[in-house]
């Protein structure tokens, strides 16, 4: 499985010289945790909402004047899109990072992928396990556990 299958696509960004507080209010409202950053139409870095709120306060910033440009990550780390998933969740561990960027050989970044992506993911994988154990018939000892009957059943009509 190539991590780029499943990746989100569709990422807000910004131009580095807004204001941190403009920034801050982008993420507000389309309700992201993110942003890719842009200078001169080419990827810049990328803010979190994290990095916003720990950075400004930390250097003591304004959010009014000083530009999401001068708090943005610019070490980021991008995953060649055909990488398969096991990769990115070490790259992730390994880099202490809730988001990975998710790029092609051009260099343009294609996505991004989450933590919450990747934990979907693998709860769709289990319940697909779950269903096939379960289809194999009852001479198989399974422990009850709650959660494996929930994914094996999920989207089952009561």
């Amino acid at each position: 499985m190539a991590i780029g299958d499943y990746i989100r696509r569709e990422i807000a960004s910004v131009d580095a010289s807004v204001s941190i507080q403009t920034a801050a209010s982008q993420m507000a409202e389309q309700s992201v945790g993110c942003l890719l950053v842009q200078e001169n139409g080419r990827f810049a870095g990328i803010v979190t909402d994290r990095d916003v709120a720990l950075r400004t306060i930390r250097g003591g910033l304004d959010p009014k004047s000083a530009t999401i440009g001068s708090i943005i990550e610019r070490d980021t780390i991008v995953i060649h899109e055909d990488r398969p998933v096991r990769v990115a969740v070490k790259l992730m561990s390994k880099h202490g990072l809730r988001r990975l960027l998710v790029g092609n050989k051009k260099g343009d970044i294609l996505g991004l992928v989450t933590w919450d992506d990747l934990i979907g993911l693998i709860a769709r994988e289990l319940s697909e396990i779950a269903g096939t154990i379960a289809a194999q018939g009852p001479h198989l000892a399974i422990p009850a556990s709650r959660a494996v009957i929930e994914l094996a059943h999920e989207g089952e009509s009561e």
